[in-house]
């Protein structure tokens, strides 16, 4: 499966999570990292999460919705605010600052 069918996953995946909020992917804001911008309904950045290349390559998309649901994003995303979550292969770290 492909970089892109993965992100569109992830995307997807984060939509049924934030069903009242839009999201968008931006193709590596970070070498290897590509980010997801979660979006209120007036436009304001809710949430932004960074997924590295790294573990979009190391998992299947099954996987990838498996592991992003197992750590719990919705509820770290809640936490960070418009902080930026990291997805790594070893699980999710939420930046020191917005």
């Amino acid at each position: 499966m492909s970089y892109e069918q993965k992100l569109s996953r992830i995307q997807s995946y984060l939509e049924s999570l934030f069903s009242e909020c839009s999201v968008h992917i931006e193709p590596e804001f970070e070498p290897s990292t590509f980010r997801f911008r979660v979006d209120e309904p007036d436009g304001r950045v809710k949430h932004l999460l960074g997924v590295s290349e790294e573990f979009l390559s190391d998992f299947t998309a099954d996987q990838i919705e498996k592991k992003l649901e197992t750590w719990n994003v919705k509820r770290v995303m809640g936490v960070a605010g418009r902080r930026i979550v990291r997805v790594t292969k070893s699980g999710l770290t939420v930046a020191v600052r917005e």
